[in-house]
């Protein structure tokens, strides 16, 4: 189904593009000045990109290391309860059910929201980076008089060097910033 979807998508691309003038005579009709820019290698290449994915890859594994001990601990506190089924009456140990149920829906929500943060910690430092790239696409676009900056993905088929702007913006932007601070999650 999904490659069904895909090949509809680029038939339709096909079509729809068999009727616009070449680039080349786009840009000799209308004067059209044409860009293209692949974000995707800018964000992975870049400093600020790397330093993004860095800190967040940190983050991850404290929060990962953290869940695991919590399991850790609840297993624990499982085969425990396990142990002490033959030793307890029937009350007490349903008391202990519902104290693991409990500790381990804490554990549960607060694991939700550790990721929620780190969620929101990943949103913010992409939109500090996609601010300083939108700059740098600005100053290109009026530096060469672009007319439309399109992104390589997912709608560019193919891009002649000529007007793939990608590794001039990554130069820009590396020159711009080099680190973008990714606020650790659940701090304000």
């Amino acid at each position: 189904m999904k490659s069904l979807v895909s090949l509809m998508v680029a038939v339709g691309l096909l079509i729809g593009t068999a009727f616009l003038p070449s680039p080349a005579a786009a840009q000799g009709q209308a004067g059209a000045k044409i860009a293209v820019l692949d974000s995707i290698v800018v964000r992975v290449r870049s400093k600020a990109g790397k330093s993004i994915s860095k800190q967040l890859s940190t983050f991850r594994k404290a929060l990962q290391k953290d869940a695991e001990a919590q399991q850790n601990k609840l297993r624990a506190a499982r085969n425990e309860l396990r142990l002490q089924r033959s030793l307890l009456s029937p009350e007490a140990m349903q008391a202990r059910e519902r104290k693991f149920q409990d500790d381990f829906k804490v554990a549960q929500r607060r694991f939700q929201v550790q990721k929620k943060a780190l969620d929101k910690s990943r949103i913010d430092a992409t939109k500090a980076f996609d601010e300083h790239l939108t700059e740098v696409l600005k100053a290109l676009q009026k530096e060469r008089n672009y007319d439309v900056i399109l992104d390589k993905r997912p709608s560019v088929i193919f891009v002649s060097p000529a007007v793939n702007i990608t590794k001039d913006v990554l130069a820009r932007i590396d020159k711009r910033v080099q680190h973008i601070s990714v606020k650790k999650p659940g701090t304000k």
